[in-house]
């Protein structure tokens, strides 16, 4: 997937509209094959985010449990993007 220069400035503003801090909870221990990512994991899950966007295959399992969670790669997440049209 390829970004064009002039669609960085829109992709940035759609997600600082689009996002929210949080405080990290209590971690919950094995969501994904790797106990240094569980923390993410949790925070993701905690705060009811719809995509975790990671090239880190740790977080396999979260796919097949009863998360509501996404894991998706960067190229996919960049696609979901674009159909909710931070670019034309």
């Amino acid at each position: 997937v390829i970004i064009e220069a002039s669609d960085i400035d829109d992709m940035m503003s759609f997600l600082a509209k689009n996002c929210r801090w949080a405080i990290d909870p209590p971690v919950k221990h094995g969501i994904t094959l790797d106990p240094n990512d569980d923390n993410i994991a949790t925070l993701a899950i905690d705060v009811g985010v719809h995509y975790l966007v990671t090239l880190d295959n740790d977080y396999a399992p979260m796919l097949q449990g009863d998360y509501l969670v996404k894991v998706v790669k960067p190229s996919e997440f960049i696609q979901i993007l674009r159909v909710v049209s931070w670019v034309s």
